[in-house]
């Protein structure tokens, strides 16, 4: 039984490396930042989308206050003239109004937090993005500079520049 269990462990990691060699790495970490490209263009659709909602219903909140103002001067109205059946129908409406407007900050306290996880997804997936495609450009960089096809530099950062410098002084002043 030990015999068969070794026998398939060394036909799976052959398997396994004739599948690495076939695979291009460099066309996998392409296809890697096309799709990464496209989910964040999806979240910045949808992060738009949230955006989008909550104006519609910020515009949907003025338009209540406006309508339970008017609400409060008919209510002011109908007591000063004696008018109760039409201020129970009137208090109903500003009721129902208040109700609304209540459940449309609700709903706005939930596009928030909603827009708040977006965004944060948003931001780690352009980190995630941008790190892929500096491997890629240091695998462009790596894959062709050994084979004399044009040689590229990599992107250094003035950050780098003042790290290694410092790192060079310190070795000179040191000796």
């Amino acid at each position: 039984m030990a015999l068969i269990y070794r026998l398939a462990r060394l036909f799976k990691a052959d398997a396994h490396a004739v599948l690495d060699r076939i695979e291009e790495p460099q066309a996998l970490l392409k296809q890697s930042i096309r799709d990464m490209q496209s989910d964040l263009t999806q979240t910045e659709q949808r992060i738009a989308q949230r955006v989008h909602e909550l104006e519609t219903l910020s515009r949907q909140v003025r338009q209540l206050d406006e309508a339970l103002t008017e609400h409060t001067t008919q209510l002011d109205l109908c007591f000063a003239s004696g008018k109760e059946a039409l201020a129970r129908s009137v208090i109903r409406k500003k009721l129902a109004g208040e109700q609304l407007r209540a459940q449309i900050h609700s709903n706005a306290a939930q596009l928030n937090e909603q827009l708040e996880t977006q965004r944060a997804a948003l931001a780690h997936k352009r980190t995630t993005l941008d790190s892929l495609q500096q491997k890629a450009t240091l695998f462009d960089v790596g894959a062709r500079t050994p084979s004399g096809d044009t040689a590229q530099t990599a992107t250094i950062t003035d950050d780098q520049v003042e790290i290694a410098m410092l790192r060079e002084r310190d070795l000179r002043s040191a000796s």
